[in-house]
C-alpha cells in the first residue's frame, strides 16, 4: 500500500493523485551536496583509461566503459553512435550492466540536444588518464543535472541520453563548422524523431540492460514524444517499458504547432518549403544559430493522434511536471492533460500498480526548471514517482 504524500490531495479518480512536492527545507538538505558544489562532479572525479568506439550496428557494439570514483558514488561512463548515427550517452551508477535494474531514457526538446556534438571524438581520443569534458559531454543544463542528481539518489540506475537525427552529433556528414547545420537537419520529422527513439530504446533492450525496467522521459517536445512513444507498442515490441514521466508537456500534439512556432515560420514553411529556425548549437561561437527547417517537420504534428485517442493506448504509470511560471508551454495544459488522461487512459487495467497517473506542479518553475529550488522539487518529484512503483524486477 503506496504511503501518502505530505500534503497530497486525492483526486476523485482511484489511482490519480495531484501533490505539491515534499517540504523544500527537507529537499534542500539532501540535495545540499549538489547545489553547493563548486566544480561539476565529473571534474573531480578520477578516471581508468578506456576506450569506445562508434556503433556500424546495434549488434557490434561492445561495452567498453569507463569507471569512475567520485566522493559518494561511483559510476560507468559509456558514449558511442546506435546505428553508426545517434550519439548516444549511457551512465549507470551499479557494479555492472546486468545488476542495473532501472533505466532512463531521456528525450531532449527542440531546438535543443542532450550530448555535444565532439562527445564521441573527445571522448575515445583523450589521453589516457585525462578527466572527460567538465560538463560530462551533456550540451543542455537539465540532463546533465537530472542525470548526476538522480544517479546519486536511485541505486542500480542508468541515465541514457541521446541526440535525434539531424541533431549536431548525430549525422552521416557532420559539417566543417558548428556553426552549420548537419545536412539532415532540413529533413527532420517528428515522425524520424520516434523512429530514433525506438532505435535506441531496442539497443538498450538487446545490447545493454535486457532485463532492466525502462522509464521513457522527456522535456517540451521530448516531453511529448516520450508521451507518444510510450502509447505505441510497436514501436517498442522488446517490451520493458514500465513508466512515464514528462515536463512541460503540451495538452495536444497536432495543435501544439502553433505554440513552437509563430505565424510568420509557418507562413514562410508554406511559401518556400522550409522556414529559419533558431538553434543553439554547442561550442559555436555565437547563438543562437538560425537554420533552416524543412516544412515536413512542420506537417508531421498531424501525423499524431488528438491526446484521447493517444490517452487510450498509455498502459503503464505516467508522472506529469509542469513548471507555474512556464511562459512557453503555460501550466494550463498540464492541467487540461491531466484531464483527459483521467478520462481515457485505461486506468482499470492498472488498478495493481503503486502508482498510475500523477500531476506535480513546480512553484517558480519556468519552462526549463533553470533555477535550484525549482529543480530540486523536479528531482523530488521524479524520485518519489519511481520508487513508489512496484519493485524493479
Amino acid at each position: 500500500m503506496r504511503r501518502p504524500l505530505r500534503r497530497s490531495r486525492p483526486s476523485e479518480t482511484p489511482g490519480v493523485l495531484l501533490h505539491n512536492p515534499p517540504p523544500l527545507h527537507l529537499i534542500l538538505v539532501l540535495l545540499l551536496p549538489v547545489f553547493c558544489s563548486s566544480a561539476p562532479r565529473v571534474a573531480q572525479t578520477s578516471f581508468v583509461p578506456s576506450s569506445v568506439v562508434a556503433c556500424p550496428t546495434r549488434s557490434h557494439c561492445p561495452l567498453q566503459a569507463i569507471p569512475t570514483t567520485g566522493e559518494t558514488m561511483s559510476t560507468s561512463l559509456e558514449i558511442l553512435k546506435v546505428r553508426g548515427q545517434l550519439l548516444t550517452r549511457i551512465e549507470h551508477n551499479s557494479d555492472s550492466l546486468a545488476s542495473v535494474k532501472r533505466v532512463l531514457l531521456y528525450n531532449h526538446g527542440f531546438p535543443d540536444s542532450s550530448v555535444t556534438p565532439n562527445a564521441l571524438n573527445h571522448f575515445t581520443q583523450r589521453e589516457p588518464g585525462a578527466p572527460i569534458s567538465e560538463n560530462g559531454y551533456f550540451s543542455s543544463r537539465l540532463p546533465r543535472k537530472l542525470c548526476e542528481v538522480l544517479l546519486k539518489k536511485m541505486p542500480d540506475t542508468a541515465f541514457v541520453a541521446f541526440n535525434t537525427m539531424g541533431i549536431p552529433g548525430s549525422t552521416e556528414n557532420p559539417p566543417d563548422r558548428l556553426e552549420d547545420p548537419p545536412p539532415e537537419f532540413i529533413t527532420k520529422t517528428l515522425s524520424g524523431d520516434m523512429k530514433d527513439i525506438s532505435h535506441v530504446f531496442s539497443f538498450l533492450r538487446s545490447e545493454r540492460f535486457p532485463d532492466a525496467q525502462m522509464c521513457v522521459c522527456g522535456m517540451s517536445t521530448g516531453a511529448f514524444l516520450a508521451l507518444a512513444f510510450a502509447a505505441r507498442e510497436d514501436l517498442h515490441p522488446e517490451g520493458g517499458l514500465e513508466s512515464c514521466f514528462v515536463m512541460a508537456c503540451v495538452d495536444d500534439i497536432p495543435s501544439s504547432v502553433n505554440v513552437d512556432f509563430d505565424t510568420e515560420q509557418l507562413a514562410e514553411a508554406d511559401r518556400e518549403g522550409s522556414c529559419s529556425a533558431k538553434f543553439f548549437p554547442y561550442g559555436a561561437a555565437d547563438n543562437p544559430q538560425k537554420w533552416r527547417l524543412g516544412r515536413a517537420y512542420i506537417e508531421s504534428y498531424k501525423d499524431f493522434p488528438p491526446m484521447p485517442e493517444l490517452a487510450a493506448k498509455l498502459k503503464i504509470p505516467v508522472l506529469l511536471i509542469h513548471g507555474e511560471d512556464d511562459k512557453h508551454v503555460p501550466c494550463d495544459h498540464a492541467d487540461r492533460l491531466l484531464g483527459t488522461l483521467q478520462e481515457h487512459m485505461p486506468l482499470e487495467g492498472l488498478r495493481g500498480r503503486a502508482r498510475v497517473l500523477e500531476l506535480s506542479k513546480i512553484p517558480k518553475g519556468n519552462h526549463f526548471f533553470s533555477s535550484n529550488q525549482p529543480f530540486a522539487k523536479v528531482v523530488a518529484a521524479i524520485v518519489d514517482f519511481l520508487t513508489g512503483l512496484d519493485p524493479p524486477k
